[in-house]
Formats: structure tokens, sequence, C-alpha cells
């Protein structure tokens, strides 16, 4: 069972893991876009808009930034337009 973090309410949310044959490409190197567009279109389903942040170590900032999150103070966020793209790249026939 994984927990996921929801942004702004503070409550963990429990959810059992998905099946991988909605994720287009199954290649290890896209482990971490496929973590980061569930979060985000679990974040779209539960009514927060796409928004999803993190606290990321110094040295990943970039790492991140290539995602489309943005700095937000002392943490990384993506929402909106930027969480609707990486959706739509790590998922098929997924309507938000």
């Amino acid at each position: 069972m994984h927990i996921y973090q929801a942004a702004l309410c503070r409550q963990p949310v429990y959810m059992r893991g998905r099946s991988t044959s909605l994720i287009k490409n199954k290649k290890t190197g896209n482990i971490a876009g496929c973590l980061i567009a569930f979060a985000c279109r679990e974040s779209f389903k539960k009514g927060y808009g796409g928004f999803v942040s993190l606290m990321p170590k110094t040295e990943l900032i970039s790492y991140y930034k290539n995602y489309g999150f943005v700095e937000a103070g002392t943490l990384l966020a993506i929402w909106e337009e930027n969480s609707k793209k990486l959706i739509t790249k790590y998922y098929r026939d997924e309507e938000i």
C-alpha cells in the first residue's frame, strides 16, 4: 500500500497501487515521471486542481524542474497545465 500526502489538507491519502497497464512507457527511466503524473491525477480527482508539492534535496531541484515544477519558497510545486501535461505524457486515454 502506498501513502500519499494530499496537499493543503495535510491528511494522508491511502491508495492501493494501480495497474501499470495504463502507463505508456514502462522503462525504469520513467518511474519518477509516472509517479509524479499519478500524484497529479489523484490531485485532480480530489479537487486540488492538479496541485502537488514536494521538498526536494537541493541537488534534485533542477531534475524536478524538468517535470514542470516551480520553486515556491523551500518547496517545489506543480499544478493545472503542467500537471495535465504530465498526465497526458504518462497515461493513455486519461480524462482530467
